[in-house]
């Protein structure tokens, strides 16, 4: 990705300048005349692009050739700061539809196979083109769908079809809606696979400025190349319909939104939570008969956070339509406007076969994630997500050991629990501040609002999913959860996950949930006895009872525990009774889990594999079981040889009068964590093989450290004291 510039006002007008004029488009046979929207009510055209950044001239970007977008741009409001709940779209488009967070709908997994089911609407929230069609609007969509609902897709508008200018097809001068759908910058293609069908004409790989999380190497140069093209291409398109438009004399009755549906398809953008893959582009053009307030001025610029969840009651306050009370949105355009936004939100769920729990909150300054499940690597392996160029050479690299810097710690095998980040001075988001002492203070007010956020939307992703499918079933639906069960749960559920990550000094409380008589307090329970393992080894007796328990997702981290924590014959029998649970997200879940033990499932190699070769209707089990199969045995046999050479290894720390130096003998980069006396995590240092690295420990506060280093193979502790 190329960094953005500001751009200066006459670059800015040089760059508009080149819009070609509209040409006249043919009218349909079968379509009514153009003319004034009934009762003056605005016609609203959004257009949407997918999987794409600010890549865009009029976003600073000198890389971009985007002139019809850039000329939108100087007609309109240019925003800065729009983000999506989601890096992801089926997500995403389910927040543009109902102006609810995705994790609070339950549809926030991404997305569904035969055994994995969409959520359910409940029948009190209403998709914005019921609203509008009866409020007498017509509305279309050209044609994208796939909105992670278990909805009428189709039936919600009036049109649904592939051609374009549909709002052509609405009765004689009423208002319409149209949304328009491009695929043509679309993450599928720019794959391995696809790529020979682009024709590369606007765009020279030598020109490429390659992000510091990718490697620097011909393929990435080649796929960025490729990938700026296919944003030339949409933009194309963005010039085909404003001329449809233009031609059929409704530019000055259409109020005209154009966004992506989330950020960039390289790695680490799509499918995270980091600015890469939440930020998106969004210019919102308002004739001046609607303008109220002084909105919409010419080439006018907004810095405000917005989120897509905005776009349903703005969409409502544009239209002069009620707000509903339930919307978790607020309008940023129209009259009687709220405050602005202090937070915006993303989270990051199942992505097709893989499950994560990424939460992030970010203000205008900084970024706070935290990975609830900080033992998955960052790059899971997603068979979609492999056909990148990038991310094949970022796999190449990591085999040959030739990976370093930010690629390499994208590649991790763990995570920290907590990030932060200070955008303005690191827009990429590499460098954590969540264990520097002079950013204490903004990280303990972004983690509070992460938990205040979860606690006021009722956030599902808290629960298991195997768990959150029978509950919608009891319940109506996943959001009517808490309808029913109360805040009051929602909060024990939120406690029990909080301390799962929360260190040894909440170790009591994990074991005396683990009889919990609730099933999602069982399940954190146990996440934080797996964690905090080294100072729970009391806790191994009841984890063997709960490999009977009646909830699936609770038997599956179970047995992952007592793997670890050394029972290996409990855990092997409880993981081959779970390949055969009807439940396909425990089952999934099950796949994932042995697969991330790694070495420790070479005894299930073989049931693996009758398991792949049995026929599992879920597509995602399958994909997983692929995966495992070949890298489980691959694996065992490279962590054997670390094993034998860690052996000889000395105890890598020494402690001097103004810092810690740790020593790595081993052939693999070691995780240096350094925790505090309550047990939490306040900094993580990455050490490469046969380095030394020191922690000054001025940056520390007064007190006593816990620094642990951790191979699959070998631990090692060291205790000591900063005084100050």
């Amino acid at each position: 990705m190329h960094k953005s510039k500001q751009v200066s006002r006459r670059n800015f007008i040089n760059t508009i300048g080149l819009g070609a004029a509209a040409v006249a488009l043919p009218r349909a046979a079968h379509t009514q005349t153009t003319g004034k929207s009934q009762n003056q009510q605005p016609n609203i055209l959004w257009i949407t692009i997918e999987d794409a950044s600010p890549y865009l001239g009029c976003y600073g970007d000198d890389l971009a050739k985007t002139p019809n977008i850039d000329k939108l741009a100087s007609e309109g409001v240019r925003y800065t700061n729009c983000y999506s709940p989601s890096g992801v779209c089926a997500p995403s488009r389910s927040a543009l539809l109902t102006g609810m967070y995705p994790v609070a709908l339950g549809s926030q997994h991404h997305r569904f196979d035969q055994r994995h089911p969409k959520a359910k609407l409940p029948s009190k929230i209403k998709p914005y083109p019921t609203t509008l069609k009866e409020a007498g609007y017509h509305v279309s969509n050209n044609f994208k769908n796939d909105m992670n609902l278990s909805i009428d897709e189709r039936g919600l508008w009036d049109v649904n079809e592939t051609e374009d200018f549909l709002w052509r097809q609405r009765p004689a001068n009423a208002p319409f809606f149209h949304v328009r759908n491009s695929m043509t910058c679309h993450e599928g293609k720019v794959r391995s696979n696809r790529i020979q069908y682009l024709d590369l004409v606007n765009h020279d790989q030598n020109d490429m400025v390659v992000a510091p999380y990718h490697p620097d190497t011909d393929k990435s140069r080649r796929c960025m190349a490729y990938y700026y093209q296919t944003i030339t291409n949409a933009d194309k398109e963005v010039k085909t319909v404003l001329d449809g438009l233009d031609a059929d004399g409704l530019t000055d009755d259409t109020i005209i939104f154009f966004y992506s549906d989330h950020g960039g398809c390289m790695p680490r953008g799509k499918r995270w939570t980091y600015d890469s893959g939440l930020r998106t582009s969004l210019i919102v053009k308002i004739p001046p008969k609607f303008r109220v307030n002084g909105q919409g001025q010419p080439a006018s610029v907004d810095d405000r956070l917005v989120s897509f969840v905005d776009f349903v009651p703005t969409l409502l306050n544009l239209t002069g339509l009620p707000i509903p009370d339930y919307l978790q949105g607020q309008p940023f355009l129209g009259d009687n406007l709220p405050a602005r936004r202090t937070y915006i939100y993303g989270a990051r769920d199942r992505l097709d076969e893989r499950y994560d729990m990424v939460r992030a909150v970010r203000d205008n300054h900084y970024k706070y994630l935290c990975n609830f499940e900080p033992w998955k690597p960052y790059q899971q392996v997603i068979q979609y997500k492999e056909l990148n160029m990038i991310m094949q050479d970022m796999r190449r690299l990591e085999k040959s050991g030739e990976l370093t810097g930010a690629v390499a710690t994208y590649m991790a095998q763990s995570r920290p629990v907590e990030e932060l980040y200070d955008c303005d001075n690191d827009p990429h988001e590499i460098n954590n501040l969540a264990g520097s002492v002079q950013h204490r203070q903004i990280l303990e007010r972004m983690r509070r609002e992460c938990l205040d956020f979860m606690k006021r939307i009722h956030d599902t992703g808290i629960i298991p999913e195997g768990e959150l499918r029978k509950l919608a079933e009891t319940h109506g639906s996943e959001f009517e959860i808490f309808e029913k069960l109360g805040s009051t749960t929602y909060e024990k559920w939120l406690q029990a996950a909080d301390r799962a990550h929360g260190g040894r000094a909440h170790v009591d409380d994990m074991i005396d949930g683990l009889s919990d008589a609730d099933a999602v307090v069982r399940y954190w329970s146990v996440i934080g006895i797996m964690l905090n393992r080294a100072d729970a080894a009391s806790a191994d007796t009841k984890l063997i009872e709960l490999l009977q328990d009646p909830c699936g997702d609770v038997r599956v981290m179970a047995a992952r525990s007592l793997m670890l924590m050394g029972r290996h014959g409990e855990a092997i029998q409880a993981f081959k009774q779970l390949m055969n649970h009807d439940s396909g997200p425990v089952r999934l879940r099950t796949a994932n889990e042995i697969e991330n033990l790694g070495h420790y499932s070479k005894p299930l190699v073989d049931s693996l594999e009758s398991w792949r070769t049995g026929g599992d209707k879920s597509q995602y089990v399958l994909n997983v079981l692929k995966s495992a199969v070949e890298t489980i045995p691959a694996a065992s046999v490279a962590i054997k040889e670390n094993a034998q050479k860690q052996a000889a290894m000395d105890t890598p720390f020494a402690t001097h009068d103004k810092y810690l130096t740790v020593t790595n003998r081993s052939i693999d980069t070691i995780n240096v964590e350094l925790f505090n006396a309550r047990g939490k995590l306040v900094m993580t240092r990455k050490v490469l093989p046969g380095a030394a690295s020191n922690i000054d420990q001025r940056k520390l506060a007064a007190g006593s450290y816990v620094a642990k280093t951790q191979l699959r193979s070998s631990r090692c502790i060291h205790r000591f004291t900063v005084s100050k």
